[in-house]
């Protein structure tokens, strides 16, 4: 099924009820759409800044759009990602980063004019000199194939460490943010009481 990025500025004064409030709302509008899964989040949350990446599965755009706009919860925009793991490039083995390291987003913008065969080489590239870094751990990345942009997330003890493989590997981060990862999972509660399916225990995730 495709997936979906979508990317949310939201109110960094709101209370922690109010933040309840809203990840309700939208489980409950999940109800509503049975094709359309929330597959997990990415949250930065700081003292003066509350931003997300959503990722969720879906029939199409248009299912998805309609969700985010029925719960009423605050999106910049969505876009058709694709998902992609270490080992489709060689690392299906990786050296373990501590479960406890922090978790970061690193954002790129691709050469436009890029062909193909050249992102594929400079990710062939970047997963090599991953061996270089001890306690840095690739988890998965998500291709926006009409951007060329891609978002990635890495288990390491410190951004400068994820600067300094970037800079060995010859490829450019546009942000390198910490993050926090949210599961629906963690919200089981609630959708057991509006009778909304757990796609993770049907082998959907």
């Amino acid at each position: 099924m495709p997936l979906f990025a979508v990317w949310r500025d939201m109110d960094h004064t709101m209370t922690a009820s109010d933040r309840e409030a809203l990840g309700v709302r939208t489980i409950a509008t999940l109800g509503l759409l049975p094709g359309v899964h929330w597959l997990r989040s990415f949250v930065i949350d700081e003292p003066t800044r509350w931003q997300s990446m959503c990722l969720y599965s879906g029939p199409d755009l248009e299912q998805v759009t309609f969700g985010s706009t029925y719960c009423q919860l605050p999106f910049r925009e969505i876009r058709p990602v694709v998902e992609v793991f270490p080992a489709s490039y060689g690392l299906a083995e990786q050296a373990d980063a501590p479960a406890d390291a922090p978790l970061f987003l690193v954002r790129r913008t691709m050469d436009p004019a890029g062909t193909e065969e050249e992102l594929e080489a400079l990710t062939f590239r970047s997963a090599g000199c991953l061996s270089a870094f001890p306690g840095l751990r690739w988890e998965r990345s998500f291709w926006d194939a009409g951007r060329k942009e891609s978002a990635c997330l890495y288990r390491a003890p410190s951004a400068a460490l994820l600067n300094d493989h970037a800079a060995l590997a010859r490829i450019s981060c546009t942000t390198i943010e910490q993050v926090v990862e949210v599961h629906p999972r963690d919200w089981s509660g609630i959708y057991d009481t509006y009778g909304v399916a757990k796609y993770w225990e049907t082998g959907i995730e």
